[in-house]
């Protein structure tokens, strides 16, 4: 019978040994050995197939030919050259040089994440998306991540650092030189962490958690700065600082005391529990963990949401949409035209500049709002300042504007919507509504089902009702255009 041998070619010496499958099962990574290196300096040749080579001592070189090899450099100072497809390449003892080469490689100390190899190393990631890992004890290293959307993991180190991608450095609990590297997950013990003005990701990380000492309880505060670019940045645990910068920015913070600002461009900020991608949560905090943020989302059209605490959201320039969610939050549309959604708990719904409307989608019950009185009643307590439209919950409202013009829209539910004065947009939404104009050039509109539309003032000026779908009853006068009416009467 024959048996399966694996060999290492020692270029040096001519040499062909077997490799550890014949002598008794090596790994390396978590797989067995296929080629074994010896305790000299040699080199090292895959095969066309997928290998995974173990170097050993000496100063090797070991170069993969087939796809998605695996190699473990032993002591030494090695060079490690990796094939065309993804491969993971891990370094050892010694100063060594990991080239990924072509595909999405993984390189640096992966093998064995409790082992420390020392040394002043270049991880290289070559073509494709590569990811970077740096070791528990580094010192000198130079991360290089070639073409692609590359990144650097730096979760295994026990220190907070400081990552500059613009400048191109690391320091703190490690040091060492980056180029070409767009995304960086940091140790999780409160780094500061800056882009380099294109599309970053940048994460606050768990650090020494995932291998080593305990994660600090609560978290620890980062300092996220995406600079220019369309960025991901992801504060975790603790009271985090982060900047979007210039460009259309996601900003993700679970917990703690945050500062946010969104800077320029179109943001998206979100503050809400959540440790990770569905099915890939990270981490079970405790529940006063949560508490308030504090948003700003700068020039642009942004999005931003509150957590579970007490939030301060600020919109500033653009058309934004701020939700507070539970807490008693305070929502600052600033100027343009916003829409403020408070959520759980006493909010503070001010507009600002523009025509701003308070959103009570969330509502668990009907609400009463008064935009003219500014109160707030029912389904939420809210406080409204600088509001002059009312957007309302899926039950059976009643909304009554002021003596500006508004935009009041019933939503589903049998509501009651009244205008006042002003130029008003009145719309009943869904189910049986009554609607009334009242003074000023009104546009009445309903949605499904039957109901009343009415301008209830004969000021001698031009309302506009149309009933839509559905049974409709419309009262006007003679001034006004009706359409969609079934039932009309004029005074």
């Amino acid at each position: 019978m024959l048996k399966k041998v694996s060999f290492v070619v020692v270029l040096s010496s001519s040499l062909v040994v077997p490799s550890a499958a014949a002598q008794g099962e090596r790994f390396c990574a978590g797989r067995v050995v296929t080629i074994e290196g010896t305790e000299r300096s040699e080199r090292i040749v895959g095969t066309p197939r997928r290998d995974v080579i173990l170097a050993l001592g000496g100063d090797d070189e070991v170069v993969g030919r087939g796809a998605r090899d695996v190699v473990c450099d032993g002591a030494g100072d090695d060079v490690v050259a990796g094939g065309a497809g993804p491969d993971l390449l891990t370094n050892g003892d010694g100063d060594d040089e990991l080239r990924g080469g072509p595909g999405g490689d993984e390189v640096g100390s992966l093998a064995d994440p409790s082992a420390v190899a020392r040394g002043s190393d270049l991880l290289s990631g070559g073509d494709g998306s590569d990811r970077l890992y740096a070791g528990s004890d580094q010192e000198d290293e130079r991360y290089e991540g070639g073409a692609g959307s590359d990144h650097l993991d730096l979760q295994m180190l026990y220190a907070p650092v400081v990552v500059d991608l613009e400048v191109g450095s690391i320091e703190g609990g490690g040091h060492g030189t980056v180029r070409g590297i767009e995304n960086v997950t940091g140790t999780g013990f409160g780094d500061e962490l800056h882009g380099d003005g294109g599309d970053n990701v940048l994460d606050g990380g768990l650090g020494g958690g995932l291998f080593g000492p305990e994660y600090p309880p609560g978290g620890v505060s980062d300092t996220l700065d995406g600079r220019g670019g369309d960025d991901e940045l992801d504060g975790g645990g603790g009271d985090d600082s982060i900047t979007g910068g210039d460009g259309d920015d996601l900003v993700i913070d679970a917990l703690g005391r945050d500062s946010i600002e969104g800077g320029d461009g179109h943001d998206v900020v979100s503050t809400m529990f959540g440790c990770g991608p569905p099915g890939e949560d990270r981490c079970a905090p405790p529940q006063e963990a949560f508490v308030g943020d504090e948003i700003l989302g700068g020039e642009g059209d942004d999005a931003l949401t509150g957590g579970l605490g007490d939030d301060v959201l600020r919109g500033g320039l653009g058309f934004d949409f701020l939700s507070g969610k539970d807490g008693a939050d305070r929502l600052e549309g600033d100027d343009d035209n916003d829409r403020l959604r408070g959520g759980d708990g006493h909010d503070t719904l001010e507009g600002g500049a523009g025509i701003d409307v308070a959103d009570f989608a969330d509502a668990p019950a009907a609400v009463s709002v008064d935009v003219g009185a500014a109160t707030v009643a029912g389904g939420s307590d809210d406080e409204l300042l600088s509001l002059e439209s009312v957007a309302g919950s899926a039950f059976g409202d009643e909304l009554l504007g002021s003596g500006a013009a508004n935009v009041l829209e019933g939503g589903d539910g049998d509501d009651v919507v009244r205008g006042l004065g002003g130029d008003d947009y009145v719309d009943g939404g869904d189910g049986e509504d009554d609607v009334f104009g009242n003074e000023g050039d009104d546009l009445l509109t309903g949605g499904l089902g039957p109901r009343y539309i009415g301008h209830n003032q004969a000021d001698g000026r031009p309302d506009l009702q149309n009933g839509g779908p559905g049974e409709d009853s419309c009262f006007g006068s003679e001034h006004d255009e009706l359409v969609d009416c079934e039932g009309i009467m004029v005074e």
